[in-house]
């Protein structure tokens, strides 16, 4: 499920497949945006164990990813976010 621009894919065909996937730098910074989750990290932003790095407006209304403006949200509240921004996008 893309939380940023909307939609459903399938990412592998296998649970190992996912694996070995799942641990490759490119497959990191496409699915997983490495990069600016480490920038946050060195800028002091920190989240907890049950919250995800969300982007207040949310990306699709902006038009791109703006590292400036994450904040550290509940992940109800973020999926919540992406549900109504992204309705029909799936």
């Amino acid at each position: 499920m893309d939380v940023l621009e909307g939609g459903v894919g399938q990412v592998a065909a296998t649970f190992d497949e996912f694996s070995r996937c799942m641990n490759t730098p490119e497959w990191q910074q496409r699915n997983l945006l490495v990069d600016g989750v480490a920038l946050l990290v060195e800028r002091g932003v920190s989240r907890g164990s049950a919250q995800f790095y969300g982007f207040a407006p949310h990306p699709s209304l902006t038009g791109k990813i703006d590292w400036q403006r994450v904040m550290a949200l509940d992940a109800v509240v973020w999926h919540s976010i992406c549900a109504q921004v992204l309705d029909g996008n799936a």
